[in-house]
C-alpha cells in the first residue's frame, strides 16, 4: 500500500489543533489503514465526479469512526473534529492519484 504523506499547507508556527492538521490526520488514516484505503479506492472508482467522491469519503469515515447511536462525549468530540476536515482536499488527492485523466 503506498503511503501518501503530502503536506496540506500547515503553518509550522501554528499551535494546537487546526482544521488543516485534522485533514492531514484523516488523510493519513485513509492512506495507511488497509481497510479504509481499499474502501476509499473503491469509492474513487465508483464516483461520477469529484463532488460524489467527496461525499463518499466523508460518509465512509463518519460511518467507520463514529457510533451511530451517538450520545457519548467521545462521539460528540469526534463528530465535532470531523466537521473541520477539508473533505474536498482529500478527495482531490485520491482523484488525482487514480482518475487524473478524467475531468474532475
Amino acid at each position: 500500500i503506498p503511503v501518501l504523506m503530502r503536506p496540506l499547507g500547515r503553518n509550522p508556527n501554528q499551535q494546537g489543533v487546526t482544521p488543516m492538521n485534522i485533514t492531514q490526520t484523516v488523510n493519513l488514516w485513509l492512506c495507511n489503514d488497509q481497510s479504509l484505503y481499499l474502501s476509499t479506492v473503491e469509492a474513487v472508482m465508483q464516483s461520477e465526479d469529484l463532488y460524489d467522491l467527496t461525499q463518499a469519503i466523508r460518509e465512509l469515515v463518519e460511518q467507520d469512526l463514529t457510533f451511530q447511536d451517538g450520545g457519548t462525549l467521545h462521539n460528540d468530540l469526534l463528530i465535532s473534529a470531523l466537521s473541520d476536515v477539508d473533505w474536498r482536499s482529500i478527495a482531490q488527492d485520491f482523484w488525482s492519484d487514480f482518475r487524473d485523466e478524467d475531468a474532475a
